[in-house]
């Protein structure tokens, strides 16, 4: 039996029917409100992230979520439709994180060099970060959401790239003669594959020497004269 001091302050039938879907438990003759530990849309979100990234997608199941927060896997579907949809949430998230990152460094009074480097130290962090298998496990297990990585490495992060290529082509810093469309889209093509150890392989180098040859390997094929005394200068 609900007590009367429910009814007393909720006298409108309709205002108390509206209520009563938001409450799902009773204990002791009294109901307790579920928003007060079932967990937000973002409190899922923010579990989920955790988990994927520590882990990879393919190992994180949604139970194991539950279990992270405690909670029935029904609560979860309440506000993803199924693993795919968190998938999906979790890495537009991490897009627009790191989108945001590399345009402030693009946006930051540097020489496009020095953009160059700050961006490749950004993603090493951001690679240590990460189980190694997260764009294996797209690819194979969660085939949409890949397709989304891949529409955005042809598009934002291209124009990224064109950006940089354009203003240190500009500026001296790079060849006059730098086809900057064709380099754009190679640089992008090998750094996605940098990602990928499943079949980028290169023994036991650590993440920091992969991606610096990667850079100095760039770096080294578009470089004026200019721009190498600014190279010489940099440091890691």
């Amino acid at each position: 039996m609900v007590s009367l001091e429910f009814y007393e302050r909720y006298k409108s039938i309709e205002k108390l029917k509206k209520l009563l879907k938001f409450y799902s438990f009773q204990k002791e003759n009294r109901f307790i409100f579920a928003g007060d530990f079932m967990p937000t849309k973002e409190k899922i979100f923010n579990a989920a992230q955790k988990l994927f990234m520590s882990y990879g997608f393919r190992s994180v199941s949604m139970d194991d979520i539950a279990k992270e927060l405690s909670v029935s896997k029904k609560t979860l579907y309440i506000e993803f439709k199924d693993k795919n949809q968190l998938v999906e949430a979790v890495v537009v998230e991490e897009l627009n994180r790191i989108d945001k990152l590399v345009d402030g460094i693009l946006e930051s009074d540097v020489n496009p060099i020095q953009q160059l480097f700050n961006i490749s130290k950004a993603m090493i962090e951001t690679r240590k970060q990460e189980n190694p298998n997260i764009l294996y496990d797209l690819k194979k297990y969660h085939p949409s959401v890949f397709t989304l990585l891949i529409v955005h490495r042809d598009n934002r992060s291209y124009k990224m790239v064109l950006k940089n290529l354009i203003n240190g082509k500009n500026h001296g810093f790079y060849r006059a003669d730098l086809d900057e469309e064709t380099i754009a889209h190679i640089y992008i093509n090998t750094c996605f594959e940098l990602y990928n150890p499943k079949e980028f392989t290169v023994g036991e180098k650590s993440i920091e020497e992969i991606f610096k040859n990667h850079l100095t390997y760039h770096i080294h094929g578009i470089i004026s004269e200019k721009g190498l005394k600014e190279f010489n200068k940099i440091t890691w």
